[in-house]
C-alpha cells in the first residue's frame, strides 16, 4: 500500500513538473477547451432548468383548465357547508351540550382539512387580545419576527424561502460588461446601420448583465472579437492564461449555481409533480387525468357532506344521526385522522 502512494505520488509531481513545462501555446489551447467545455455544460444545465421550468407550466395550464370548473364547485360547495352549520348554530333551538358537540363537529371538519378554516367572532375577540397582549410585550413597536432579529439579518432582510434571484455581478462581470459597453456603445459610431447594431448588441449586454449571465457576456466579447478579425498577440500568452483560468473559475461557478437550481427546482411540489408526469408518461397513463379523477372523488364527498349537513338543517335527521356522520364518513374515522395529526377528540355518548 506505501508503495502504491509512493507511486501515486510520484506520478503526480511528473503530471505537476510537465504541466509547468508546457509551452505557453498549449497551455492557452488547453485551457481554451476547457473553458468551451465549461461553456457546453453551463448550456446544457441551462437547457435543463428551461425544459423543468416549461413543463412545470405546461402542467399548470393543463391542471387549470381542466381542473378550473371543478375547484370552482368545492368552493362553492364549501361556502354552502359553513352556511349551513352557521344557520344551524345560530338560528336553531338547541341544547347547550348539543350546542357544543355540533360545533366540536364543525371545527373537525375544519381540522381534518374536509373543509376550509373560518374564524368566528370568539375567535376574533381571541385574536383581539393576543394583538394586544403582544403590544403591551413590546410597547415600541418591536418585534423579532419568525426568525428573530438575528436571523432577518442573516437572510439579509428577506425570508429564506423567497425566490431565489439572479446572483449579483461579480467584479469580473462588471469589469466585462464596461469592456463591452465601451466598445459597443451607439454613439460610437457616426454611422446610422453600425449604430442599430451596436444598439440590438447593447440590449442583449445588459440583459446578460442583468441576469448575472457571466458566460452570455463571454459569448457576445468572442463573437465581436470573430467578427472584428482580432488576432491575438503571440507575445503575451502568459497574460491571456491567467484571463481564462480566471474565466474559467466564475464559468464554473456560474454552473454550480445553475445546478443548484435545478436540484431545487426538482425538489420542490411543482418538481415532484414533474418526476410523476414523466413516470406516467413511460407507463403510459396520464397523470393529469388521474389528478382530475380524484378532484372529482373528493367532489363527490364534499357534496354528499354537504347535503347530509342540509337534511341535519331542515330536520330530516336527529343529533344523534347528525354525530355518527355520514355513512361514508364516519365519527371514528375522522377522529383517527386527528389523532395521526397528534389532535384528540372525545365525543360524549
Amino acid at each position: 500500500m506505501a508503495k502504491r502512494k509512493k507511486q501515486q505520488k510520484g506520478t503526480h509531481q511528473v503530471r505537476e513538473t510537465t504541466l509547468a513545462s508546457t509551452s505557453p501555446d498549449a497551455r492557452f489551447q488547453f485551457l481554451e477547451e476547457r473553458q468551451k467545455k465549461v461553456l457546453t455544460l453551463i448550456k446544457r444545465k441551462r437547457t435543463e432548468l428551461s425544459n423543468l421550468t416549461e413543463q412545470i407550466q405546461e402542467i399548470a395550464r393543463s391542471m387549470l383548465s381542466h381542473g378550473q370548473p371543478i375547484y370552482e364547485q368545492a368552493q362553492q360547495l364549501d361556502r354552502e357547508i359553513h352556511e349551513l352549520f352557521q344557520e344551524i348554530l345560530t338560528k336553531r333551538k338547541l341544547g347547550k351540550k348539543s350546542k357544543l358537540e355540533i360545533r366540536e363537529v364543525y371545527e373537525i371538519l375544519q381540522f381534518s382539512g374536509r373543509i376550509s378554516p373560518q374564524f368566528d367572532e370568539d375567535d376574533e375577540d381571541f385574536a383581539r387580545e393576543e394583538e394586544a397582549e403582544a403590544e403591551r410585550s413590546h410597547p415600541n413597536g418591536e418585534d423579532e419576527g419568525f426568525f428573530g432579529d438575528e436571523d432577518e439579518s442573516q437572510w439579509g432582510g428577506h425570508s429564506p424561502f423567497e425566490e431565489t434571484h439572479s446572483p449579483r455581478p461579480s467584479r469580473d462581470m462588471r469589469k466585462l460588461f464596461l469592456k463591452l459597453a465601451d466598445r459597443f456603445h451607439p454613439d460610437k459610431s457616426a454611422d446610422s446601420e453600425k449604430r442599430e447594431q451596436y444598439t440590438e448588441i447593447m440590449k442583449e449586454v445588459n440583459i446578460a448583465y442583468k441576469n448575472g449571465d457571466f458566460a452570455r457576456l463571454l459569448e457576445i466579447e468572442q463573437q465581436s472579437e470573430r467578427e472584428a478579425d482580432i488576432e491575438t498577440a503571440q507575445n503575451d500568452r502568459d497574460r491571456q492564461c491567467k484571463q481564462l483560468e480566471q474565466d474559467i473559475k466564475i464559468l464554473e461557478q456560474q454552473y454550480e449555481q445553475l445546478k443548484d437550481q435545478v436540484r431545487q427546482a426538482r425538489n420542490t411540489p411543482q418538481g415532484m409533480m414533474v418526476k410523476e408526469y414523466r413516470r406516467a408518461q413511460r407507463e403510459g397513463t396520464d397523470l393529469v387525468e388521474e389528478s382530475l379523477e380524484e378532484f372529482e372523488a373528493e367532489l363527490e364527498s364534499l357534496e354528499e357532506l354537504r347535503n347530509f349537513v342540509r337534511r341535519f338543517r331542515d330536520k330530516k335527521m336527529t343529533i344523534k344521526e347528525f354525530l355518527q356522520g355520514p355513512s361514508y364518513y364516519s365519527e371514528q374515522d375522522i377522529i383517527n385522522e386527528l389523532a395521526e395529526l397528534g389532535i384528540y377528540i372525545h365525543f360524549d355518548s
